[in-house]
């Protein structure tokens, strides 16, 4: 495969990555976010969370629970290929709903964020090796 056509493919992988994680968050599916990263990746949530995986995982499991509903916006991701390992960072919006009681009113909530990313192929697969979760103001 030529130098063109490999940068094509891995940057197709990658956005495959960013679509399957916003899918699995939305839809609570656990599993479907941790085939997004590899084994030993780190999360970094600023004070919110900061840790592996497995620590990751449960936490935002925790989180979900409390909402009603979310919905992720994931903007092209700016993908800058090194070898086997790419710096992405995707400009996302998360739309939070969530009840104060099963009967009281919906609030809702609109995210914006930027998702710093160290992506490594490894087995020829792209996952998330790093995230750097970076919140911007919210309403």
């Amino acid at each position: 495969m030529d130098a063109a056509t490999r940068a094509v493919t891995d940057e197709l992988a990658i956005q495959r990555v960013l679509a399957r994680y916003a899918h699995g968050v939305d839809c609570g599916d656990l599993a479907l976010v941790a085939s997004c990263y590899h084994p030993d990746a780190v999360e970094d949530r600023g004070p919110r969370y900061r840790g592996d995986l497995d620590g990751f995982l449960p936490w935002l499991g925790a989180a979900l629970a409390e909402l009603e509903s979310c919905w992720h916006l994931m903007g092209l991701p700016l993908i800058v290929l090194e070898g086997d390992a790419a710096t992405v960072e995707t400009h996302c919006l998360a739309v939070h709903r969530r009840r104060s009681s099963p009967d009281g009113p919906v609030a809702e909530r609109t995210i914006p964020l930027r998702y710093r990313d160290r992506f490594e192929r490894r087995d020829d697969d792209w996952r998330i090796a790093r995230r750097v979760a970076v919140y911007e103001p919210d309403r």
